[in-house]
């Protein structure tokens, strides 16, 4: 019972978080979405364990608790994968700044 109360005040406050930040502009539509849904999926696993049965058998898998690791895995697999995507578009942002940086610097002291 205090892991269900816990876990529920945890859940409301990370979802406080993420519409705060949906407000601010630091993520988009699709992540507000994805965020809330992971998060109220969360809370209603923890309210209704039972829940995982239900999904383990629509996924014809042997137990709840199977599936609910599963699709977290694979969840954390493309937030990897997306994160890696982001990282590697600063990178070249960054490279492609310093790179003008460097050329204007050279035109001023060339000047």
């Amino acid at each position: 019972m205090i892991l269900k109360i816990l876990i529920s005040v945890f859940t409301v406050i990370v979802l406080s978080q993420v519409y705060s930040n949906f407000r601010q502009r630091k993520l988009n539509f699709f992540w507000f979405i994805f965020w809330c849904s992971v998060w109220i999926s969360v809370e209603a696993v923890a309210l209704y364990p039972k829940l995982t049965v239900s999904f383990a058998k629509l996924l014809n898998i042997e137990f709840g608790i199977n599936a609910v690791v599963s699709f977290s895995v694979i969840t954390l697999f493309y937030l990897v994968f997306y994160l890696y995507l982001k990282i590697e578009e600063q990178k070249r942002k960054m490279s492609e700044y310093i790179r003008k940086q460097a050329i204007r610097e050279n035109i001023k002291q060339n000047k």
